[in-house]
């Protein structure tokens, strides 16, 4: 016989059930809803190993050794009392109480291997009355085995027949027979062994306890609001998913090595109650990077889910990137060292939503004295005309700017690139803030460029460093000259090309570091006629507002207008593209009627 020692290390449970499961309704059960079952972690079934010592296979007689399984169903609290809840075999039309009692299979590889697996069984929740009932079935249940196992110890502290004397002077079972009714369950594997020829049970080994398993259907992440941010940290990063209240999160980031699946760097980010929005969001702020990269490195990609703490129930991994602004500065600057190349010249990358602190726009002194039109448009030509050889001119973006200052060089600028088949340099065009045309023409007011260089291809969608628009910029800086200009290309996409229109909708749908779209921003600003023309936009397009809310916060438009104070000015134009705008709730729950209580009067008519 094995000694107590080996008793304790010999069984374990090789493959842990899946830590989440939609839990059957009795009612489900007495209409054959039987959808699904308690599937293993690996998608196998949840199996427990038995190794016995290599001469211990078989009795003294020569017998092979028999060892049964009961399976039971636990609360998880410390693996105390029996759940009331129950373990049944898929496609029972009827709830019963027998408890799972089988035969150990033997391994085909070492015969001193048994293992047994739990399969096509689900879990029965029933009501709280019935939590006593069924605990008092299933005893009787269990008395019919003939185990050599006193119930009591499956109940632990549960006591069936203790009462207490209420406020109403009413009798009430135990408060721990309630407790016992905890969504979250584990099972409970107790292993005896068979007398061959007596054809009794010892006990072989006391139960052994699975994992947690929780109430509920995956953890999916439906969308990482913010797929970027400073490896300094400090960005707040909001995550739509949906979860079960009473489950304790985390946010755990990694670094996966490609070659070797290895993790290089991890965190592990607490989620408190106040950071949890109506179950179906999560915000945190962004821990500081420290881990393994080269100087050369401007994204370090690192992968995100959401885990249940302390244990395996987890959501799906999706992509993060960290951006090592220096790193990416260094880049710029030693692109702009290399004054002339061979062969064509490469686009920046793109940089978007969170990756460094959001600074105001920068203002940039209007030149004193106007730079002299035909020096610009002789550099104009000089530019263009190097590019067609694959060399670059070495101030062109001092060209650029000073070209958008007047009428004249801004026609030569228009004209050159088309006849030289060049509209890429526009294009492409990139400062060290990851700023293109349009964003210099709204951070300057040079109005009347915007159209040409939308014209020549320039993208009004595209994002600097900090997930600024040309239009965010606009609004922000209250450039009206050239927010007029962007409100005619709303109004009159028809004239635009496709590309254009493909634009405007992006730009609808781009969010800065802040969490704004530039819907969001017109209100904040005031720009209500811009904001009424968006709102016609979007409807021509099947724009759905209220799927744009504020990151981190999850308020509506009517929320952010609201919280400002003029939620009055714009009432008219929401109510007729939302009429149910006052009811819309945001991450935490919160509706605009509960913002602005002026509006109580108007509600309750």
């Amino acid at each position: 016989m094995e000694n107590n020692e080996f008793l304790q290390n010999n069984a374990k449970v090789e493959i842990e059930p899946k830590q989440n499961f939609h839990f059957r309704y009795e009612r489900e059960i007495n209409e054959g809803k039987t959808h699904g079952i308690l599937n293993g972690q690996n998608e196998d079934y949840p199996k427990l190993k038995l190794l016995l010592p290599e001469n211990g296979a078989k009795d003294e007689w020569g017998n092979q050794r028999d060892f049964y399984v009961l399976c039971s169903l636990h609360c998880n609290d410390n693996n105390k009392p029996l759940s009331p809840h129950l373990l049944m075999i898929k496609g029972k039309t009827a709830v019963y109480y027998r408890f799972i009692f089988e035969k150990m299979e033997t391994s085909e590889h070492n015969t001193a291997e048994r293992f047994w697996k739990l399969k096509d069984y689900v879990i029965v929740r029933l009501q709280s009355k019935q939590y006593k009932k069924s605990l008092e079935n299933k005893q009787s249940e269990f008395a019919e085995l003939g185990l050599p196992l006193d119930f009591k110890r499956l109940l632990g502290p549960l006591k069936l027949d203790n009462r207490s004397v209420q406020d109403s002077g009413k009798l009430k079972d135990d408060p721990s027979i309630q407790d016992s009714g905890k969504l979250n369950v584990c099972l409970g594997f107790t292993i005896f062994e068979k007398d061959f020829y007596n054809n009794t049970y010892s006990l072989y080994r006391d139960p052994i306890y699975t994992c947690n398993i929780y109430h509920g259907d995956d953890l999916k992440i439906k969308k990482l609001c913010n797929i970027k941010g400073s490896i300094r940290g400090g960005t707040e990063i909001t995550i739509l998913i949906r979860f079960e209240s009473n489950l304790p999160l985390n946010v755990l980031i990694k670094k996966i090595k490609k070659n070797t699946n290895e993790t290089e760097w991890f965190r592990e980010v607490q989620i408190h109650e106040e950071q949890k929005f109506q179950k179906a969001a999560i915000t945190f702020n962004l821990p500081s990077y420290d881990g393994p990269h080269s100087d050369k490195e401007v994204e370090i990609e690192v992968y995100m889910c959401v885990v249940v703490r302390d244990t395996t129930y987890k959501s799906d991994s999706v992509k993060f990137y960290y951006i090592n602004e220096n790193s990416y500065k260094r880049r710029i600057d030693e692109d702009q060292c290399n004054v002339e190349y061979n062969g064509k010249k490469k686009k920046s990358s793109d940089i978007s939503n969170d990756s460094a602190d959001l600074p105001s726009a920068v203002h940039v002194p209007v030149k004193n004295v106007r730079s002299n039109s035909e020096k610009i448009k002789s550099q104009i030509d000089l530019i263009f005309n190097k590019a067609e050889d694959g060399i670059y001119y070495k101030n062109m973006d001092n060209v650029f700017y000073d070209a958008l200052e007047n009428r004249d060089t801004l026609i030569h600028l228009y004209t050159k690139a088309n006849e030289t088949k060049q509209q890429n340099l526009i294009i492409d065009f990139r400062n060290r803030d990851q700023e293109n045309l349009l964003h210099w023409a709204c951070k300057m007011d040079y109005s009347k460029s915007i159209r040409p260089l939308i014209g020549l291809g320039c993208h009004i969608n595209q994002q600097n460093m900090w997930g600024r628009t040309p239009l965010h910029i606009a609004l922000t800086e209250r450039r009206d000259a050239c927010i007029s200009e962007i409100q005619l290309i709303f109004k009159n996409y028809l004239q635009y090309s496709e590309n254009v229109k493909k634009d405007l909708i992006n730009m609808l749908k781009t969010y800065n570091h802040n969490g704004y779209t530039v819907l969001h921003e017109a209100v904040l600003n005031r720009y209500y006629e811009l904001f009424e023309i968006m709102l016609i936009f979007m409807t021509e397009h099947n724009l759905n507002i209220l799927d744009y809310e504020v990151l981190g916060s999850g308020d509506s438009i009517a929320h952010l207008a609201a919280k400002n104070n003029t939620l009055m000015d714009i009432d008219s134009i929401i109510m007729k593209y939302i009429p149910n705008y006052m009811s819309v709730k945001n991450y935490a729950g919160i509706m605009v009627k509960d913002l602005n209580e002026m509006f109580s009067e108007k509600l309750s008519i």
